[in-house]
């Protein structure tokens, strides 16, 4: 089973090639693997994984592909082929898959867990979100009329004349 442990990214083998500085922006702050992956909407750990498979050829030009996107110098950018091939020695020969995912379950208090896709867990928050207005409207409706007006029916009731007692 897959560690779900929120902190297993943080020893995972794959991030010394994330984390490596690979070039210096306009800025002066380091460019790492990890924002070039994230920058590129792509899921560092999830991508990396994904590198580690394949072939050492193809494995570089993908890497260096995705540094050329990044708004580099000139010597950076036609260096990517370079820093790449650094970069694919940072990369374990192999990898567990399944403990760079984001955990998939809930855990619940007495060991209980759900197992969620994002779709069930999507349906979930909006129950929870239209049981929690619902129960809302029933407070506050039942809150103002418990407040200093009467109900309606009990201000309909006057004592006007032609409802008087008639004697004779």
């Amino acid at each position: 089973m897959a560690d779900s442990n929120a902190f297993t990214l943080s020893r995972s083998t794959l991030n010394p090639f994330l984390f490596e500085e690979l070039a210096t922006e306009a800025n002066g702050a380091g460019l790492t693997m990890l924002s070039v992956l994230a920058r590129l909407d792509r899921d560092p750990w999830a991508e990396a994984a994904r590198l580690v498979g394949l072939p050492a050829a193809a494995k570089i030009d993908q890497i260096a592909a995705a540094i050329r996107k990044m708004p580099l110098s000139l010597a950076d950018l036609t260096g990517a082929h370079a820093i790449a091939e650094r970069l694919a020695l940072l990369l374990p020969t192999q990898v567990d898959k399944a403990a760079h995912q984001a955990p998939s379950a809930v855990f619940l208090p007495g060991g209980l867990s759900l197992n969620l896709s994002a779709r069930s867990s999507t349906v979930l928050i909006l129950c929870f979100a239209v049981g929690f207005g619902m129960l809302a409207n029933v407070f506050f409706a039942q809150g103002q009329h418990a407040g200093g007006s009467p109900p309606p029916a009990a201000a309909a009731q006057t004592d006007s004349p032609a409802h008087a007692p008639v004697s004779e």
